[in-house]
């Protein structure tokens, strides 16, 4: 007999107890200063499991690599050469952390031609 794969909520009950424990743990992560975090926690709350876990892996890549956000976008704006372009970093610090993570690995456009 087959093993059948672990559910989203299956998941989410092992790794962390339940889902309130998930959403709080991702608003400390991932809470935008701009936004009210009990309206946070509600959008959360409404989100699946699997989006949850995924944010919740983000979030931890984000914590062990950078730290945090601003220092996500420091990173990416020094890596692109645009750190005294305060629009640029002004815009990449809208960007959520799952998009910067994926700038931070790609590099700016020039490096990215070179490896082709």
């Amino acid at each position: 007999m087959a093993v059948q794969p672990e559910t989203p909520l299956q998941t989410v009950k092992r790794l962390y107890g339940n889902k309130d424990k998930l959403v709080d743990q991702l608003a400390k992560t991932l809470a935008d200063a701009e936004e009210d975090a009990g309206e946070f926690k509600e959008r959360l709350l409404k989100s699946s499991n699997q989006k949850l876990l995924r944010l919740a892996e983000v979030g931890k890549r984000m914590s062990e690599k950078y730290g945090d956000k601003d220092k996500l976008v420091a990173f990416v704006a020094q890596a692109w050469g645009k750190t005294k372009d305060l629009d640029f970093v002004a815009k990449l610090s809208a960007y959520t952390p799952a998009r910067l993570l994926d700038m931070a690995k790609a590099g700016p456009p020039a490096q990215r031609k070179k490896a082709s």
